[in-house]
């Protein structure tokens, strides 16, 4: 069966530049949205932008390329056949994959160094051949080892494409696609499929499981998986179906790095708009304003509850004490009275609450800019 690939793009250089401008604007917007949005989401989304902003600062436009799957799919031995080297120690020498192996193209050694560093990734090795992307060998995701998962899903977010690596007797596995597969459904179009050891397989039963293990990635979330067969250390004989999956990675990686940051702002902005709900200040005050003028002193209450109302909608209210900004109203008419709170209690308000539709404006312009083509 034929696998999948994604088309290559005519121009690279205006995608450059739309990367930066969305990673500046979302810089932008969080800092503006530092005053309302809740400790725990703001350090996420923090920490997200600047993992963003640092794999763009080290690695530029080269793409990052991680083998992921459990143990015993043939990871290492793919992760050979495709370097071309002897490099990851697969079958018995190393039953799971612990840490992460790098494989860097032999001119971009130097330039990725640092990115390493922040990664904590030690076992960096420079390509021989012609390869041209980073191929990162990554641990096993269902080792008994919780560390081993964690670094996965800590790398993941660099990544530039996925190749997920499963072999005929565990593509089925339900922890896999239950644990790990269909909570990343969300990012499909990072991912590509291999099912290596295919020679451990008749050509009827082959197409049978291919066909299965695609049926089994939709329900996933997949919609339409790009699903690769291999033997990548076959008992007789050279590999097989490497050199196709080669150029299939190639053809993926050629527009995964702006599909990737525009998926990762596009999913931030989703956790921002979350917390940055429409408030409709003005409309809201206005009534009130105006009723508890007409029933002063006793409006004082719906002021107060007025103000408890706007807190569950925008906490950042919660600093303010609306009596004691107000003070002692001396004016006498219901106009007078209600002017006074706009220029008190509604001014202070508006103040609080300016952040917040600064925040609004500045995620619809990157949400303009993410719709636009590049």
């Amino acid at each position: 069966m034929d696998g999948k690939c994604w088309s290559t793009p005519t121009s690279t250089g205006p995608g450059v530049i739309d990367q930066i401008g969305w990673l500046d604007l979302l810089d932008r917007l969080l800092a503006s949205a530092s005053s309302h949005l809740p400790a725990d989401s703001l350090a996420l989304l923090q920490h997200a932008a600047r993992r963003m902003r640092r794999r763009r600062h080290f690695a530029g436009f080269t793409s990052l390329v991680g083998l992921a799957g459990g143990t015993g799919s043939g990871k290492s031995s793919l992760f050979n056949a495709i370097s071309a080297t002897e490099l990851a120690e697969p079958g018995a020498k190393r039953p799971t994959t612990a840490k992460p192996l790098v494989l860097v193209p032999s001119d971009q050694g130097s330039r990725l160094a640092n990115l390493w560093v922040e990664l904590g990734i030690a076992q960096v090795e420079a390509a021989a051949d012609d390869l041209d992307f980073v191929l990162i060998d990554l641990p096993d995701v269902d080792s008994l080892d919780p560390s081993h998962r964690q670094q996965v899903d800590e790398l993941l977010s660099d990544l530039d494409l996925v190749v997920w690596v499963t072999d005929p007797e565990k593509y089925r596995d339900r922890v896999l696609h239950d644990q790990f597969l269909r909570p990343l459904a969300g990012h499909a179009g990072r991912f590509l499929f291999v099912l290596n050891q295919i020679d451990r397989l008749r050509p009827s039963e082959l197409e049978e499981v291919l066909i299965d293990l695609e049926s089994a990635l939709r329900q996933d979330g997949f919609a339409d998986p790009s699903v690769w067969p291999v033997a990548a250390d076959p008992p007789i004989g050279p590999p097989l179906g490497i050199d196709e999956l080669r150029a299939g990675i190639r053809a993926a990686c050629s527009e995964q790095g702006e599909r990737r940051v525009r998926v990762e702002i596009a999913r931030l902005l989703r956790l921002i708009d979350r917390d940055l709900a429409p408030v409709d200040f003005n409309r809201r005050w206005e009534k009130v304003r105006n009723d508890a003028a007409a029933r002063w002193p006793q409006g004082r209450d719906e002021i107060l509850e007025f103000v408890e109302v706007l807190r569950a909608d925008a906490p950042e209210v919660s600093i303010i004490e609306p009596l004691a900004v107000i003070g002692v109203v001396t004016a006498s008419t219901p106009e007078e009275i209600a002017r006074y709170l706009d220029q008190t209690l509604g001014r202070a308000l508006r103040e609080i609450l300016r952040p917040r539709a600064l925040s609004k404006a500045i995620a619809a312009e990157l949400q303009l800019a993410l719709a636009e083509p590049s």
